[in-house]
């Protein structure tokens, strides 16, 4: 019995490093402020509780950010935190197609994160499905058999291709690609 596991976030450098100079940005043109060189009406410290609130609570989102991937005899199940609060479960005998490629993060879903829904929603481009991805270029792209299209983000691609050549038996058509 083969079992695939992956758990990622955003942990990465260039994440990390944007976040410390906004801050560091915000804390300068907040040390000008309490020096008296830059004028605080009200108008300042309505942008100034604005601006600071959204940066928070941006780098809270984005640092409890965590998805997990699991495959194996059951299906394939995934998690992201904090959006989902259980574990979302697809039996193989729900799935039509099962794969692992590369894709554009961009130009496909828009970015990183939990993408596609909305988007597929308010313009109609339900064909590309719902993508959960924190990292790359590479996911696990999942057909099931109403259609819906998810794609998984994962960064260990020669395990999950393994996993899921393993049980391809279980899905209806064996169409692993």
């Amino acid at each position: 019995m083969k079992i695939f596991k992956e758990y990622q976030r955003f942990d990465q450098w260039w994440l990390i490093a944007l976040f410390v100079f906004v801050y560091l940005k915000f804390g300068y043109d907040l040390l000008l402020v309490y020096k008296g060189e830059t004028e605080l009406n009200t108008d300042t410290s309505i942008v100034l509780i604005f601006a600071s609130t959204v940066l928070v609570l941006a780098t809270i989102l984005i640092f409890s950010l965590r998805l997990k991937t699991r495959i194996d005899e059951r299906g394939i199940s995934y998690q992201l935190s904090p959006f989902h609060l259980e574990v979302k479960n697809l039996p193989w005998e729900s799935l039509e197609e099962c794969s692992v490629r590369k894709y554009s993060p961009i130009l496909e879903y828009g970015g990183w994160g939990l993408r596609g829904t909305i988007r597929s929603k308010i313009f109609g481009v339900g064909k590309i499905g719902k993508a959960y991805n924190i990292r790359g270029n590479v996911g696990i792209q999942i057909v099931l058999k109403d259609g819906t299209k998810i794609l998984i983000g994962t960064q260990k691609i020669e395990q999950a291709k393994e996993v899921i050549k393993n049980y391809a038996y279980k899905l209806t058509n064996n169409k692993i690609i």
